[in-house]
C-alpha cells in the first residue's frame, strides 16, 4: 500500500505489520576485496527495475513472471552428512601375505589368507585372517580397526585410492598382497547404477576423476602344506572290532552299576585281634574294586571308611601264566588276572592285597545281576559275632581346677551339663546354718589367740570360715574361707573324692581346711536343737556330748554374771564409804591407746591410780577381763570399772 501511493507530503502512512527495523548494510567484501555497497530503500529499486524494463524489450518469460508472479524453485535434495550417507558400507578385500619358516625342514613358507575391509565412513581399516580349525595358528584379528599409516611416511594414512587389486600393501612391515574383492565392492567402483552421492559428488565421478581403474582379480598361491595334507589324504585301516571289549561301549552301558558284597575281615595286626565288618564295591563300569570299613554306631574309630581305595585288584599277584618270561622283572597289566564278577560270590573267602574277606551277604541288585548274567543264586549267611565283654569306664583323677561334679560332667559326655542338685533337701534346710566356734591347732603361739567360726549349711554341705577381730593380734578379722564343699584330706587322690558332712561337724572335731587344721570348740544352742530333730543325721553320742557341753556352758556364764554382780556392788560400796556418792575422777588408765594390753603392766597402772577400791577386788576383776595369754580386754576392764567409780557405761 505505502509503495503504490505518490511519495507527496499527506500521503504517507506508517506500515504497523512492519517489524525489523535495521539499518540496510553498507560495506561487503567482493572476492577478497571490501567495497561500498549503495544505500536503496525499496521504492527506489522498484522504480529503478520498471525503468529498466521500460528500456528492454520484455521476453515470453519475463511477460509471464509479470502476469504470473515468479517461476517456484525446484525442490532440493536432502544431502546427508557424511557418517550417515556412508553408514555401513565398507569396502573388502581379498589377500594373503607370505610366511617364511626357518625352523623346519619340510616347509619353506606359508600362505595365510587374509581380509582386508575398508571403511568408508570413517576412512579406517583392519586386517582378519579367518580362523581354521585344529590348524595349530593363532588366527584372527591382525591388525584392528584404525587409520593405517602410508609406508612413504609424512602423516599420511592409507586412503580407498590407494586399494586396487594386484597391488601390495605394507602395513607395519607386513607385505600383504591383494588378489580379490567382493562383488559389492566391485560394483561400487565400477557400476553406475547405484552411485554414492556425498554432499553433490558422486563417487563414481571422483573415482573416474581420479583416473583409479580396478585391475582383474588373480588367485591366491596354494599352501604347500595344504597341498601336502591334501595329497596324503586320510590314513583308514578297516579291523574287525568287539563293541563289548571297548571301554566307552562297557561305560555307557554298565556306568552307575555297582556290585555290593558284605563281608568280614579279620584285623589280625591288631591288639587283641578282631573281626571287623567290611563292604566290598565291584565297579562294572571299568572292573574297579574298593573295600570299605563299616562301623559301628559309636565305634569309636575314624570316621575314614576307605580301607582299599578304588582300582584294579589282581587275583593273586604271585600266580603268573606259564608262558611268562621268566628273564623279565617287570609285570604287565595283561601278564596278571583281575578280579571280575565271577570271582565274587557269598559263601567263599577272597584276598584283596593281602587281606582276607569272607563275603557272606549281597544287596538286592547284585543277587539280580548274578540270577540274570550267571543263572546262580546268592544265598545270604548268618554271621553272628562274639559279644564283647563290658569295659570298665576309667576316669582321670581330679586336677583341682573347678569342683569334681563339674569336671566329671565333661568325662560323661561330649556336652557337658550342670551338675544336679538334691532340690529336695535343699528346700528342706532352707535357711539353716550351724555355727561353731573354733580355734587353730598350731605350735605357733601368736595363731592360738585367733578366733574363728565355722557355718555349716546342710542344705548343699557348703563351709564358710570367718575370723574374729581380735584386738591387738595381729590379725585382720573377715572371711577366712569362702563358702563352698570343703573336701576331706584323706580323699585328695582317689578318684571319687569326699566331703565334709553334717554328722563331721561337732563339739571337739577336727577340720582340716585351706591347710590349717582346726578345731571345733563350742556350738550355737540352736545346733543342739537341730541335732535333737534329726536323729537319723547325728547319732545318739554326739547329741549326748552337745547336750552336756550346752549345759555347763549355761551354768558356767550364769555363775560368772552373779560373780560379776557381786564384784561390782562391793566396788561401789568401798568408793562410797571412801569418797562418797559423787563420781570419782576418771583414772588414765581406762583411756588406753590399745584394746588388749598385758595384765603385768594394767596391775602396774591400777597400782599407781590408787583408786578408793581395795587390791583384792581390783584383782579379781582383771582377772575376770583376762585371757590364757595374760592379755587384758580394756573394754571388758571399763565396763566393769565405770559403774563402781559412779560413772555412765554409755557416755565416752
Amino acid at each position: 500500500m505505502s509503495q503504490s501511493l505518490p511519495l507527496l507530503p499527506g500521503y504517507k502512512f506508517p506500515d504497523y505489520t512492519k517489524t525489523h527495523f535495521g539499518l540496510p548494510r553498507t560495506l561487503v567484501f567482493s572476492k577478497g576485496v571490501p567495497l561500498t555497497q549503495p544505500v536503496a530503500s525499496a521504492t527506489s529499486k522498484r522504480a529503478i527495475e520498471l525503468l529498466d524494463s521500460q528500456n528492454k524489450v520484455l521476453d515470453t518469460d519475463k511477460v509471464a513472471e509479470l502476469t504470473y508472479g515468479p517461476k517456484r524453485s525446484p525442490p532440493r535434495e536432502v544431502q546427508l552428512p557424511k557418517s550417515l550417507a556412508l553408514d555401513k558400507k565398507v569396502l573388502r578385500f581379498h589377500g594373503y601375505y607370505r610366511e617364511e619358516i626357518y625352523d623346519w625342514s619340510l616347509e619353506n613358507y606359508r600362505i595365510r589368507p587374509v581380509k582386508v575391509l575398508y571403511y568408508l565412513q570413517d576412512d579406517t581399516m583392519e586386517v582378519v585372517e579367518p580362523k581354521i580349525p585344529n590348524s595349530g595358528l593363532v588366527q584372527g584379528t591382525l591388525f584392528k580397526r584404525h587409520a593405517f599409516p602410508h609406508p612413504s611416511g609424512k602423516g599420511r594414512k592409507y586412503m580407498w585410492k590407494d586399494l586396487n587389486l594386484r597391488t601390495d600393501m605394507l602395513v607395519y612391515g607386513l607385505l600383504i598382497r591383494l588378489s580379490d574383492c567382493d562383488n559389492w565392492t566391485r560394483l561400487k567402483i565400477l557400476s553406475f547404477e547405484e552411485p554414492i552421492n556425498y554432499r553433490g559428488v558422486f563417487l563414481q565421478e571422483y573415482l573416474i576423476d581420479a583416473g583409479i581403474d580396478l585391475n582383474e582379480h588373480e588367485p591366491i598361491p596354494p599352501d604347500p602344506h595344504e597341498q601336502q595334507r591334501e595329497e596324503m589324504g586320510v590314513r583308514r585301516e578297516a579291523r574287525p572290532r568287539n563293541m563289548e571289549e571297548e571301554k566307552l561301549f562297557k561305560f555307557l552301558t554298565n556306568d552307575r552299576k555297582v556290585l555290593r558284597f558284605y563281608g568280614m575281615w579279620q584285623d589280625i595286626l591288631a591288639d587283641p585281634p578282631e573281626m571287623r565288618r567290611v563292604v566290598v564295591q565291584y565297579y562294572l563300569a571299568d572292573d574297579t574294586m574298593e573295600v570299605l570299613e563299616d562301623h559301628a554306631r559309636n565305634s569309636g574309630r575314624i570316621p575314614y571308611k576307605v580301607l582299599v581305595k578304588k582300582q584294579k585288584i589282581p587275583v593273586d599277584m604271585n600266580e603268573l601264566p606259564v608262558s611268562f618270561p621268566r628273564s623279565y622283572l617287570e609285570v604287565k597289566d595283561d601278564d596278571m588276572t583281575w578280579f571280575s564278577p565271577q570271582n565274587l560270590m557269598t559263601g567263599k573267602d577272597i584276598v584283596v592285597l593281602g587281606k582276607k574277606i569272607f563275603l557272606y551277604d549281597s544287596d538286592e541288585f547284585t543277587r539280580h545281576y548274578y540270577k540274570t548274567c550267571f543263572g546262580e543264586d546268592l544265598e545270604s549267611i548268618a554271621v553272628a559275632e562274639k559279644p564283647k565283654p563290658a569295659s570298665a569306664k576309667i576316669f582321670p583323677p581330679h586336677t583341682g581346677l573347678g569342683s569334681w561334679d563339674d569336671s566329671m560332667q565333661n568325662c560323661l559326655s561330649l556336652l557337658p551339663k550342670a551338675p544336679k542338685k538334691n532340690i529336695l533337701k535343699e528346700m528342706h534346710f532352707y535357711g539353716i546354718t550351724l555355727r561353731y566356734k573354733a580355734e587353730l591347732m598350731t605350735p605357733f603361739k601368736d595363731d592360738k589367740m585367733r578366733r574363728f567360726v565355722v557355718s555349716f549349711h546342710p542344705g548343699d554341705d557348703t563351709v564358710i570360715i570367718t575370723e574374729d577381730n581380735v584386738p591387738n593380734s595381729g590379725f585382720d578379722g573377715g572371711a577366712f574361707l569362702k563358702r563352698g564343699k570343703l573336701l576331706k584330706p584323706e580323699s585328695e587322690k582317689s578318684l571319687r573324692p569326699e566331703y565334709y558332712t553334717a554328722p563331721d561337724f561337732h563339739i571337739g572335731a577336727e577340720i582340716r581346711a585351706s591347710g590349717k587344721l582346726f578345731v571345733l570348740t563350742d556350738a550355737d544352742r540352736f545346733v543342739l536343737t537341730f541335732m535333737e530333730e534329726h536323729p537319723e543325721i547325728y547319732s545318739d553320742k554326739l547329741i549326748e556330748i552337745h547336750r552336756k557341753s550346752t549345759t555347763e556352758n549355761i551354768l558356767k556364764s550364769d555363775a560368772q554374771m552373779k560373780e560379776r554382780d557381786g564384784i561390782m556392788q562391793m566396788m561401789r560400796e568401798d568408793v562410797t564409804k571412801k569418797f562418797g556418792q559423787s563420781p570419782y575422777p576418771l583414772p588414765h588408765f581406762l583411756e588406753p591407746p590399745f584394746d588388749m594390753q598385758m595384765k603385768q603392766k594394767v596391775e602396774e597402772e591400777i597400782y599407781c591410780a590408787n583408786m578408793p577400791i581395795s587390791p583384792e577386788l581390783l584383782k579379781k576383776a582383771v582377772d575376770i577381763c583376762t585371757d590364757c595369754n595374760n592379755r587384758t580386754d580394756m573394754n571388758e576392764l571399763r565396763k566393769l570399772l565405770l559403774p563402781p567409780l559412779g560413772h555412765d557405761i554409755n557416755k565416752k
